[in-house]
């Protein structure tokens, strides 16, 4: 079961200006878009009405003065927060994973090959839920960018799985370091180990 993302993200430094029409609270703002998301609902628009329908429910377990945020309000503090928060999150929600599937994807709709959104995801299996995800760098590339993600992410006892593009000596250095077992696929490029 998720922690109450409530408690969590009260403890965050709030990243908008502080001034007199700040209305709605952090941890109401993020608690109203995840209950939302896990609902189905996936633009900023549809997350606003989500709340609106349900708007006596959420009174029920928020303190919400000034009712509802406006989508632009979602959309604008969603921007602010820093993302790996969501993963220290999860992470702290979901500790065992017996199966953690490490992937990177490219997601559709960007117009230009400069404007893909190239992202580094785990999945733990059994919950169906990513546990984080971390964007690869114009400049970097899958490899690169795996060490920032398996920090995110409590790995003892869990068997990870990728593919061969992930089969290097320092990943596997930091899976073991983390009491984590791995299976990763193994091509040519590492002919001595291939061999044997």
């Amino acid at each position: 079961m998720l922690k109450d993302p409530r408690e969590f993200f009260a403890k965050l430094n709030d990243p908008r200006r502080q001034n007199k029409n700040l209305y709605h609270p952090l941890e109401n703002v993020i608690f109203i878009a995840l209950t939302a998301f896990i609902c189905g609902y996936n633009d900023w628009v549809s997350v606003e009405d989500f709340a609106k329908e349900n708007r006596s429910w959420f009174e029920k377990v928020l303190d919400m003065p000034y009712g509802i945020p406006s989508h632009d309000t979602f959309g604008n503090v969603m921007k602010m927060i820093d993302k790996d928060h969501f993963a220290h999150w999860m992470s702290e929600s979901v500790k065992d994973h017996t199966h953690i599937a490490i992937d990177g994807k490219f997601l559709q709709g960007g117009f230009k090959d400069t404007d893909s959104i190239h992202l580094v995801t785990a999945f733990a299996s059994e919950t169906k839920l990513v546990l984080a995800q971390t964007q690869v760098n114009s400049k970097d590339n899958e490899i690169t960018t795996l060490p920032k993600l398996l920090d995110m992410i409590n790995l003892k006892g869990s068997i990870v799985t990728g593919d061969a593009m992930y089969c290097q000596k320092d990943t596997c250095k930091q899976l073991v370091k983390a009491k984590a077992d791995y299976i990763l696929a193994l091509k040519r490029n590492h002919e001595l180990l291939y061999d044997d």
